[in-house]
């Protein structure tokens, strides 16, 4: 029986692309508490930085994009003096209140 099970690694890249059509055209403020807009918005940005950097090709996987722009994020904080797992850390404990609606 194969394994039909989706990860990261097998998804494609233009599924961000997929993510992000759900948003109003660029240009539109995205305002919610929704997290099927946060996903579609930050979607929309790991499209835009996948297409810049040629990672939009198609059998180019999704982790490749999220592990690229993850160390290009450490790259940032590193020239900004910026410590990566204080925000690491923030931004888990937002995911955990918006994902339980719990705040």
């Amino acid at each position: 029986m194969p394994n039909n099970h989706i990860t990261a690694g097998s998804l494609p890249s233009s599924e961000l692309k997929i993510l992000a059509s759900v948003l109003p055209p660029v240009g539109l403020q995205v305002v919610s508490d929704e997290n099927g807009d946060r996903t579609a918005l930050v979607a929309e940005a790991l499209w835009l930085f996948a297409t810049r950097t040629g990672l939009d090709r198609d059998g180019e996987a999704l982790e490749t994009v999220l592990t690229d722009f993850l160390a290009d994020m450490l790259h940032l904080c590193s020239q900004t003096g910026t410590e990566f797992s204080s925000i690491m850390g923030t931004a888990e404990m937002h995911f955990d209140m918006e994902d339980t609606g719990i705040y």
